[in-house]
């Protein structure tokens, strides 16, 4: 989600304090569903919809956060989207999820254009 909606605004301000990194603060920021949208993924992704591309997201969001990611993401203009694959709660090491998931979006058919 840090490509879609500012994540890296939390982030960045905690940086800019060097503050450590906080995860606790990090997940009630994630629960407020306030994460602004970046202007110009916002746009990109509006496009990718007009030429008829379905995206799909694959994040480390827990599947706890299922709802509040949601929420968010549409309240900030993204709709319309094919899938949003979360992580299991407790699940794997974030390199070893998102390159499973990969694997097999790329096994059901999807075309992997952008990943972070």
């Amino acid at each position: 989600m840090e490509m879609l909606i500012g994540n890296l605004v939390k982030k960045r301000v905690r940086w800019l304090k060097a503050q450590p990194y906080d995860n606790r603060s990090f997940l009630q920021y994630v629960e407020q569903g306030s994460a602004p949208a970046l202007a110009g993924t916002l746009r990109l992704y509006r496009r990718l919809l007009e030429l008829g591309i379905k995206p799909v997201f694959l994040t480390v969001r827990t599947e706890n956060q299922r709802a509040v990611t949601i929420r968010n993401l549409s309240q900030q203009g993204y709709s319309g989207w094919e899938k949003l694959v979360l992580q299991p709660t407790g699940g794997l090491s974030i390199e070893a999820f998102k390159s499973g998931e990969r694997q097999k979006l790329v096994s059901d058919g999807y075309a992997i254009v952008v990943g972070h």
